[in-house]
């Protein structure tokens, strides 16, 4: 990855005194526009502009608006509050350590960039009807002596069926990790001691729990978190097998592996789709017609009447997908047949991964296979433009997935639980919620077996 060239002077500037914001970001000035790195992630201007921007802007925040937790010895801990409806401008000095570290990370997530994790605070106090004075988030910043890591932390809200949980109401506010990781280095000590200060501050703040969304078994991440908070650490909905495409150099490679007889069915499928045609939307620009088609077959998808809404018609939505692709992150793909949006997939490209977020296709296009077809449009253009390593469908099984992936892993959410009456209670109702379901396996097998005599 590109050097960048603000890191090394702000890196020797880290120790100045606070008033000093303007006087250490000022290099990044020098950078009116966005900037991109090898993995297609982009600062944007105006983040740029606030992290190296105006005396006034850029003045040290007051104490009080610091969240100052416990630090142990040989770490030095600030927390900085993110607020919805408070401009970027405002949370300078913080922005500057975020942008510096985020940059400076191996494989930088989109979904990590400030402009993003604001837009994305917005959406989610919208969803769950939360003024922005209600909740807020956090930028926490960890240094020691050897490295520096920061964290993102969002408020989240979790009700029994994101718990695993049957038979019983429940509805816990807590946060959760934006990316699912902390970021700004790979030493261990600073990582832990990142991790760690997160917690605490999830504790400090009142907050039911930390979720980590849909972590790979095995991965930094995963051991991170059973290392530094086994005791308080709950797998809600257990492991999942997830799913992935590794994209080999050759396509033909790829397509190898079906059998002569499906690929002709793959290619029926998309000749006798009427009308075919298919659009990416990448830019900002690209973002209001995306939302308006996708939401139009969000409407009509099977997913939408059972488990609500996926894609909103909204400012809020907006907001989040022109920050993505502001960054240089999105990638998303709407299906249509002749002018009629029949499919859509909202997708992310970052770190080298395509991150498959959500599909759906509008029920009366089913007979059409409209979400096979738009995923074969997507895999050919990603395969010619811009080819990740890696496709992510996410957790949970299904059809689709095992027939298109090469590679399978287990992944499942780590919700960090700090209060240990909560933490015995929700184990309490997910060991009960197994149970339950063990019984009602066990009842249907024995009417099927008595079915069959």
């Amino acid at each position: 990855m590109p050097t960048n060239p603000a890191a090394s002077s702000a890196r020797t500037a880290a120790t100045a005194e606070p008033g000093a914001a303007a006087a250490r970001a000022a290099p990044m000035a020098a950078h009116p526009t966005a900037r991109r790195d090898t993995h297609g992630i982009a600062a944007s201007a105006g983040e740029l502009e606030a992290a190296g921007g105006h005396s006034a802007a850029c003045a040290a925040p007051a104490a009080s608006e610091h969240d100052p937790i416990a630090a142990r010895s040989g770490e030095e801990v600030t927390v900085y509050p993110l607020h919805a409806d408070a401009p970027l401008e405002a949370f300078c000095e913080g922005l500057h350590h975020w942008l510096r570290l985020w940059q400076r990370d191996e494989r930088p997530n989109v979904l990590q960039a400030p402009a993003v994790c604001r837009a994305d605070l917005r959406r989610a106090l919208v969803r769950a009807g939360q003024s922005a004075t209600d909740r807020r988030g956090a930028f926490i910043h960890v240094r020691l002596a050897s490295a520096e890591c920061a964290a993102v932390v969002l408020p989240k809200r979790m009700t029994q069926g994101e718990w695993g949980v049957v038979g019983f109401r429940l509805r816990l506010d807590g946060f959760r990790l934006a990316g699912n990781s902390v970021f700004g280095t790979e030493d261990p000590a600073a990582r832990t001691a990142c991790l760690r200060a997160v917690v605490d501050w999830v504790a400090a703040r009142g907050g039911r729990f930390l979720l980590l969304e849909d972590v790979e078994t095995g991965s930094d991440m995963w051991r991170l978190a059973f290392d530094t908070a086994s005791r308080q650490a709950i797998v809600p909905r257990g492991l999942a097998p997830r799913h992935w495409i590794r994209f080999p150099e050759d396509p033909g490679e790829y397509w190898s592996r079906f059998t002569s007889k499906t690929r002709n069915t793959f290619r029926r499928k998309r000749k006798r789709f009427p009308g075919l045609r298919w659009r990416a939307y990448r830019t900002p620009r690209d973002v209001p017609e995306f939302v308006r088609t996708a939401h139009i077959v969000s409407r009509a998808t099977w997913q939408s009447r059972r488990l609500g809404l996926r894609i909103h018609d909204d400012d809020a939505e907006r907001e989040w997908l022109r920050a993505i692709a502001e960054a240089g992150g999105l990638r998303s793909y709407v299906l249509f047949s002749h002018d009629e949006p029949a499919a859509f997939l909202l997708g992310f490209q970052t770190g080298g991964t395509f991150i498959y977020e959500e599909v759906g296709y509008a029920e009366h296009f089913g007979r059409y296979s409209a979400g096979q077809v738009l995923l074969l449009e997507v895999l050919d253009d990603l395969f010619t433009r811009d080819c990740p390593e890696r496709l992510d469908f996410g957790a949970g099984d299904a059809d689709y997935k095992r027939q298109f992936a090469n590679e399978t892993t287990t992944s499942g959410h780590i919700a960090i639980v700090p209060n240990a009456a909560v933490r015995g209670t929700l184990r309490l109702l997910t060991a009960a919620t197994r149970g339950l379901r063990a019984f009602a396996r066990h009842a249907r097998n024995r009417s099927r077996r008595a079915a069959g005599r």
